[in-house]
């Protein structure tokens, strides 16, 4: 199903939801990232790439890769959905880049957590204006 195919008495739980995907995934996932400028050195960008793929959601002593809170907060019955999609995609490429890698690869990592970023953002506020 896509997110405009839901329907309306489901949508403000969904959309409550989505919301809590666009900040314990998209935000953390690019939230170290963020700060380093245009340009970062190579050691800087693997460090804030670590920190914001492999413990994007922390409580307490406890983290969670964005592939885990991706699978805990995945919106299944959006399975369809162009931007549910992207997550999915973005994800298992991300998967395969190694983040101790070469600077190209850890550019590639960079760009992809951002897709996924962009990607639960468009979800939410696609959302939203549904409402």
């Amino acid at each position: 199903m896509r997110l405009e195919d839901v329907p309306p008495e489901a949508l403000e739980e969904l959309a409550e939801d989505l919301s809590d995907l666009r900040h314990d995934l998209g935000k953390y996932i690019t939230f170290e990232v963020r700060f380093l400028g245009a340009d970062p050195e190579t050691e800087a960008l693997r460090a804030a790439l670590k920190t914001d793929i492999l413990q994007t959601h922390k409580r307490g002593d406890v983290c969670a890769t964005a592939w885990q809170v991706w699978e805990r907060m995945r919106p299944t019955q959006l399975a369809d959905d162009a931007d549910v999609v992207r997550v999915e995609q973005s994800l298992a490429a991300l998967a395969r880049v190694n983040l101790t890698g070469s600077r190209v690869e850890l550019e590639e990592a960079a760009g992809l957590a951002g897709e996924v970023a962009a990607a639960t953002r468009s979800l939410f506020k696609r959302a939203a204006s549904l409402l």
